[in-house]
């Protein structure tokens, strides 16, 4: 079997022999670039026509020598072309020793909702497959009336609302990812958000050069009320990060997802994933925004990997007792490490 790496970029000839519809936005050279720099792996593991594709961003832990994996943003994980189940165990078996080269000692997976990747390592021992929350999918749709059809009603009339007082249009270029960035830092500095999205160590000055990105807002006159960072692939669209001004504009959020919505079906992408709440409950407030677009909901699942027990036992076993959300239990050490301050 051979193994092809790439180092912040895909293996050499990657795109000749693995269809693009197989994989997704967060398998792309720009999205992982913009996100992570030059920092981050990508495999091939090939065997004639078949193909197994995986991306990675190693971390360290600590001052331990050793590393794991724990993506922040979006779905990804392995993907499969012409595989079958004896091919995917070798590959498999190919990659755990690949991670054990390089000091890997677990790693956290977020599958894909709509390739539904989690299936072909569902068999491989080594891996557990989780469920962790809802998320929501809305379909785009060209038409504005049919766009409409499939939201809630009281939706629609925010959407209406929004449409009769604000405009809509793309921020283009520098000036408009200029006004953007500092349109999101004050909304990030108003409002409590996890440290990872608050996308510092460079993100703005990365993603205005990498295509695939775009900035959508709306105004209320001269005034940004609402706007987004917009990731468009062929499988899907993303809704990546949103703010909204201090002053609450009725409708303003709801006009800005439907204008989205047209946007990508002009492009010809179906689906735009809005993603979940910010916790697990149905009754997630967030969640429940989201569902008035679309009630199409899929769950969210994590796999978990560990390739050198007998490290991470011993990392485990100095952070008994403490407490993590269930997504984060597979690398608790951290948080006993970041308690500590190491």
């Amino acid at each position: 079997m051979e193994l092809r790496i790439g180092l912040g970029d895909w293996p050499r000839g990657l795109e000749a022999v693995f269809p693009q519809d197989a994989m997704d936005a967060f398998h792309t050279p720009g999205v992982n670039r913009a996100l992570y720099g030059s920092n981050w792996k990508s495999v091939l593991f090939s065997e004639g026509e078949k193909r197994f594709f995986h991306l990675l961003v190693a971390r360290p832990i600590g001052e331990t020598g050793w590393n794991d994996v724990e993506p922040l943003f979006g779905y990804a994980g392995p993907v499969v072309w012409n595989g079958d189940a004896d091919f995917i165990r070798r590959a498999w078996a190919g990659y755990r020793d690949f991670c054990r080269q390089e000091r890997i000692i677990a790693e956290l997976f977020r599958f894909h909702p709509i390739l539904e990747n989690r299936l072909i390592l569902a068999d491989q021992p080594e891996i557990r497959i989780f469920p962790v929350k809802p998320i929501v999918l809305m379909a785009c749709r060209c038409s504005p009336d049919n766009q409409l059809s499939g939201f809630g009603e009281a939706c629609r009339r925010r959407v209406r609302r929004g449409a009769s007082d604000c405009v809509y249009r793309r921020l283009e270029g520098e000036a408009g990812w200029d006004r953007f960035e500092g349109f999101y830092r004050d909304f990030a500095g108003r409002v409590n958000i996890a440290p990872h999205w608050r996308m510092a160590g460079g993100f703005f000055g990365r993603v205005r050069r990498e295509k695939g990105f775009e900035v959508h807002a709306v105004f209320r006159g001269e005034r940004m009320a609402s706007a987004t960072v917009v990731i468009k692939h062929p499988t899907a669209a993303y809704y990546l990060l949103a703010a909204n001004s201090p002053e609450l504009f009725p409708g303003a959020n709801e006009f800005l997802i439907h204008s989205v919505g047209l946007d990508c079906a002009a492009a010809g992408i179906t689906t735009l994933i809005l993603g979940g709440g910010r916790t697990d409950l149905v009754a997630d407030p967030l969640l429940r925004f989201k569902q008035k677009f679309s009630p199409a909901r899929r769950h969210f699942y994590i796999g978990a990997a560990v390739y050198e027990p007998e490290v991470y036992e011993s990392l485990c076993r100095e952070a008994v007792g403490a407490q993590a959300p269930p997504s984060n239990q597979v690398l608790r050490y951290r948080l006993a490490m970041e308690r500590a301050g190491k």
